[in-house]
């Protein structure tokens, strides 16, 4: 009697656990190989590719993957299909163009590669099984509300901009960014002037373009900038320029370099909005490593997480963020 109690409990939890199994999938994380590729050698990104291995490590991924495309599309295609040749069940990606790069994923996709990305809005792509990213108005419009304060309180509510964005690169997410700056700061400051717009994403190229503006444009006396690179790249060109304490900037992205602008006593960089580039990471990753197992509520949708300030004068917020630096690494 005792050993049939015995048979039937196993039993019950046997079934239990199979029909709880059917429902998560039939796949082991252990079993998979996943591939994490970013698409710039900046601090976002890494951030961004550290999220995505964190998650693949928690779910017990047995291998992944890890790449850059440097922002060069033939890269990310040679990666692509060196993913598909090797087996590897699907990637999670920064993709370099929002065009083209759906182009490839949707015929990766179609070969048996299973497809998440970061930084892009997907829903006319039923392939993708989850996409996160911050809204890209809602980070300009913060940095812009910043901005609009600032010109109203130290310029007597006029300036002259200049405009540091990545249309080139993509053009959309740049738009919509600088489109919610100027409607913060036009708002509360209709009499600003907008100089100059020039792309510049990567920090190098930005040092650049932004010492060429004020050359150019030596009026130019409030910077807006569009992400990580172009902000930190901005900021040193105000600097060696030798315009600090007449010319400030506002940014896009945070990470160590903005930490330290913002703690400098050149004033230059105001305020920047910090998206959450390891919790983008991780969710998408997240989202792959579920669909592979069997979940597919996220296939075609976006999830947006918020941004938070950092002014220069907030000391907590900016602790607050050093303290999550260093949570990460």
């Amino acid at each position: 009697m005792k050993n049939r109690l015995y048979f039937v409990i196993i039993t019950s939890i046997t079934l239990w656990m199979q029909t709880m199994y059917s429902f998560a999938g039939t796949v082991n994380p252990s079993e998979l190989t996943v591939a994490a590729l970013t698409s710039q050698e900046d601090q976002f990104s890494a951030f961004v590719s550290s999220g995505m291995q964190a998650a693949a490590e928690e779910y017990g991924v047995g291998r992944c993957l890890i790449a850059n495309s440097n922002n060069n599309e033939a890269k990310e295609i040679e990666f692509i299909n060196n993913c598909l040749s090797s087996k590897v069940d699907g990637i999670a990606l920064q993709p370099v163009d929002g065009d083209s790069s759906l182009v490839t994923l949707r015929n990766a996709s179609n070969k048996g590669l299973t497809v998440a990305i970061e930084g892009l809005d997907i829903s006319d792509s039923d392939f993708i099984v989850g996409s996160v990213l911050s809204s890209h108005y809602e980070l300009g419009k913060c940095s812009g509300e910043a901005a609009a304060d600032f010109i109203k309180k130290n310029l007597g509510g006029k300036a002259n901009i200049g405009i540091v964005c990545y249309d080139l690169q993509y053009p959309e997410p740049s738009k919509e960014r600088i489109n919610g700056y100027l409607d913060a700061i036009l708002e509360v400051n209709p009499d600003v002037a907008i100089i100059d717009r020039q792309d510049a994403w990567v920090q190098d190229m930005a040092v650049t373009v932004a010492t060429d503006m004020l050359d150019a444009h030596p009026e130019i006396n409030v910077f807006i900038c569009a992400n990580d690179g172009g902000t930190v790249g901005t900021v040193m060109a105000v600097k060696n320029s030798g315009r600090a304490g007449d010319c400030f900037v506002f940014g896009i992205d945070c990470g160590e370099l903005q930490i330290s602008m913002l703690l400098s006593d050149d004033h230059i960089l105001q305020a920047v909005t910090a998206q959450d580039a390891y919790g983008l990471g991780y969710g998408t990753m997240k989202y792959l490593i579920e669909n592979l197992m069997g979940n597919e509520e996220n296939v075609g949708k976006t999830t947006y997480l918020q941004g938070t300030l950092i002014r220069r004068e907030d000391t907590a917020a900016i602790e607050a963020y050093k303290d999550l630096l260093r949570s990460i690494y």
